[in-house]
């Protein structure tokens, strides 16, 4: 498997509509900001109104309260949603280094301990459990920049 095929699986089996999560947030992050700068003119043209007696001191202050507010939340959301965003750039990088590992390997023979600690970030073992002659036992490998594999 090439590694473009093996990145995109990687990124793919992450979350099935991650790439639409993301798509969603980029949009919503865009109509944030542009709301953002929608309520500065509007504050430039409120505060001109008030300059030129278009409306009194308790209208502007009522008013100007209000878009205060609604830039108060817009900014919390923006900065979430930018948050987001970081992180699953930082996901997609550490993908690709987990990938350029990998390819780094790719004819390995044998498993050492050098190999397994640049690879692996920890082995979870389960509960031993016995079902009739049958013994289970739960194996997770957590690799490193990449979590869980499925």
């Amino acid at each position: 498997m090439d590694r473009e095929a093996i990145l995109a699986k990687l990124i793919a089996g992450d979350d099935a509509d991650k790439k639409s999560r993301l798509q969603s947030s980029k949009k919503e992050l865009d109509k944030l900001i542009s709301r953002e700068n929608e309520i500065d003119n509007v504050f430039h043209q409120l505060y001109e109104d008030k300059v030129k007696g278009v409306i009194n001191d308790n209208r502007f202050i009522t008013l100007s309260n209000q878009y205060e507010s609604e830039l108060e939340a817009l900014k919390i959301r923006k900065l979430g949603l930018q948050d987001l965003l970081a992180k699953e750039a930082i996901s997609e990088s550490d993908t690709a280094r987990f990938v350029s590992l990998i390819e780094k390997y790719a004819d390995m023979t044998e498993l050492n301990s050098a190999i397994a600690h640049e690879l692996i970030d920890c082995i979870c073992i389960g509960k031993r459990e016995t079902v009739g002659k049958d013994v289970h036992q739960e194996i997770r490998i957590v690799y490193k920049f990449v979590g869980e594999i499925a």
